[in-house]
């Protein structure tokens, strides 16, 4: 807990002393390890990172945080993070996330991607139904809801939801991965919007095929990608944990499944640490 308590403080090395001090106390204290490891990772004692990690999973071979960011560190390949790692992160983040993502590192994905739908060529003036996959707290709601009958907003965070629905601007909210809850769905949309979460998905064809189902001809798909520059690679998983994606990879998944794109636009994503983030704003239209 004094632990936790310094990060939040900011004061990074002196929560590291106290996780070491913890595990000193308890050597099979788990998320103890798991935090330190984190918080190396923030510093960049990638190596000390990974031992924090391995010793977790020595412990817990299946704790989602650590498989996933000792893959993000060692070069291991996955399709996508565990469930239980997105959902306690953003379960984790719900409270201070606005204020985090939008005035501390100048996230500003949402607004963009309005600005680009306003810009395309003969789009419908008013759209029946839009899905926000990943809904988050609903930052892009709220920037499409003035061109939207109803809004369904999906996380798998539900103390993300809970944010959400203090706007009241959705007609549904549902809690669950994004291909359980279109697995279960039966209506299309005019509008599907996935904004920053392909970070958390390497694979993205389970995705692609089940949006292909549920957008309706002439519908458009609208999301964001980290930028992946080797082409001849469709996405990694980098040490931050979150993977990118190549254009090409998402022409073709694109073709595949019928999407004409209409705009694949290279983007300053948000800072991390003094840096931007590179990145891809993609809209795609379901072919007729």
């Amino acid at each position: 807990n004094m632990g936790n308590a310094l990060v939040k403080l900011g004061d990074f090395h002196g929560a590291i002393e106290a996780y070491r001090r913890a595990v000193q106390l308890d050597a099979e204290f788990v998320e103890a390890y798991v935090n330190m490891g984190k918080i190396l990772m923030k510093l960049g004692e990638l190596t000390a990172a990974v031992k924090c990690y391995e010793s977790a999973l020595g412990l817990s071979p299946e704790h989602p945080t650590a498989k996933h960011l000792l893959a993000s560190l060692t070069g291991r390949g996955l399709e996508s993070a565990p469930e239980g790692y997105v959902r306690k992160l953003f379960d984790d983040y719900s409270e201070r996330f606005e204020q985090s993502l939008v005035g501390d590192l100048s996230y500003r994905m949402p607004s963009m991607l309005k600005m680009e739908f306003d810009g395309l060529e003969n789009r419908p003036l008013f759209l029946r139904h839009m899905i926000d996959l990943g809904c988050g707290t609903g930052l892009a709601s709220e920037e499409f809801k003035s061109v939207v009958d109803k809004i369904t907003g999906v996380d798998l965070s539900t103390k993300m939801l809970e944010v959400a629905e203090k706007r009241k601007i959705y007609h549904k909210l549902i809690p669950g991965s994004i291909s359980d809850v279109l697995d279960g769905l039966d209506e299309c949309f005019d509008l599907v919007i996935c904004a920053d979460v392909f970070p958390y998905i390497g694979n993205l064809e389970p995705i692609f095929s089940r949006v292909g189902k549920h957008c309706e001809q002439g519908g458009y798909f609208a999301f964001s990608t980290e930028y992946l520059a080797d082409e001849s690679i469709d996405y990694i998983l980098q040490a931050t944990g979150r993977f990118a994606h190549s254009d090409g990879y998402i022409q073709r998944l694109a073709s595949i499944h019928s999407f004409n794109a209409l705009v694949i636009k290279r983007v300053q994503l948000r800072k991390q640490a003094e840096d931007w983030i590179k990145g891809a704003l993609v809209i795609l239209r379901r072919s007729e």
